[in-house]
């Protein structure tokens, strides 16, 4: 008999819709269950579905508005939210449902308590649980892996106008932390601009100026300011030069041994609503996904959470314990 892969989607808003787009073209039998209780989130994600609609794999779609009326078993939970509810969202699933996997955006929790707090929880439960930090899922970064991970040393800069640390900066930190091995990491936040600004997604705030996250493995500059600014990403270490234009889905890199001649390497750049079809036909046939597990994912919110804390702390008057990004 044929196994359906059960997939619920929690928060169908931007970024949730984008994931539904690629569950919807997934090549393995499934049904998916969408829970959005904002009305207009949940037209924007149905009107989305819709342009992608039409695979025979799909065996049935309901769309929810409440977490009350999901299945009781599922295989795998996508939560799409924004972080401020993620932790409760969480605590749901675990005492509610009987999940295999769970995938979690990211920034996941906004205190790094609560990842103490949650992950001996899912754990006990047995729920395999990652977090989305694409990059590891590229087959150019699994490939610069493999030429920098025995490199004595990585430095790396990344920096560009319109990126706001708070909400990036995982991504960049999961990225190098992958690519070269590294697993210690000191960060030091002097440098960001001493002005907190109001993100683009209401509620929540957002970084500008520099950090510096020194490693076993080298140091990592992150430079980002509100101007029109490419946002490149710069790598050397004793055999690479490495320059990273996401934007334009080209990698320039020179070696040693190629007496430092640059070469053109396409990227292929995936976005959200190619990539969830591929998590979903990865764990069916497969049982495991090449993001980050929330076990190491932790380690680097960590280091960020409290050090954009202190900062906030320093700069105003309303003292916080948690981080308000996402």
């Amino acid at each position: 008999m044929e196994k359906i892969f059960d997939v619920a989607l929690i928060g169908a808003g931007n970024l949730g819709s984008r994931h539904l787009q690629g569950l919807a073209i997934a090549k393995v039998p499934e049904n998916i269950y969408v829970v959005e209780p904002n009305e207009e989130s949940m037209a924007v994600a149905k009107e989305r579905y819709g342009q992608v609609a039409g695979n025979d794999n799909v065996k049935n779609i309901e769309f929810l508005s409440d977490m009350k009326d999901l299945p009781k078993k599922l295989d795998f939970i996508i939560v799409a939210t924004g972080a401020r509810p993620r932790k409760a969202i969480v605590e749901s699933i675990i005492e509610n449902i009987d999940v295999e996997y769970l995938l979690l955006e990211k920034v996941v929790f906004q205190d790094s308590d609560d990842f103490d707090e949650m992950i001996p929880k899912l754990q006990a439960k047995g729920i395999r649980t990652y977090v989305n930090c694409v990059r590891r899922a590229f087959i150019f970064y699994q490939t610069l892996r493999e030429k920098l991970i025995n490199e004595k040393y990585v430095n790396m800069e990344n920096d560009g106008g319109e990126w706001g640390l708070g909400c990036n900066s995982i991504h960049m930190l999961d990225m190098y932390a992958y690519v070269t091995g590294a697993k210690e990491f000191s960060i030091a936040s002097d440098m960001l601009d001493n002005e907190i600004i109001e993100s683009k997604r209401p509620g929540y705030k957002e970084f500008t100026g520099q950090i510096t996250i020194q490693t076993e493995k080298g140091l990592m500059t992150l430079n980002s300011s509100y101007n029109d600014k490419p946002n490149l990403i710069f790598m050397h270490s004793e055999h690479y030069n490495i320059t990273i234009n996401e934007g334009e889905g080209k990698a320039y890199i020179s070696s040693k041994e190629s007496d430092f001649r640059h070469q053109a390497v396409d990227i292929n750049f995936l976005y959200q609503s190619g990539l969830s079809n591929l998590y979903v036909e990865t764990l069916y046939n497969n049982g495991t996904l090449p993001l980050t597990t929330i076990e190491d994912s932790a380690v680097l919110h960590k280091v960020l959470l409290n050090e954009f804390i202190n900062h906030m702390n320093k700069n105003q008057e309303e003292k916080v314990k948690s981080c308000p990004i996402t």
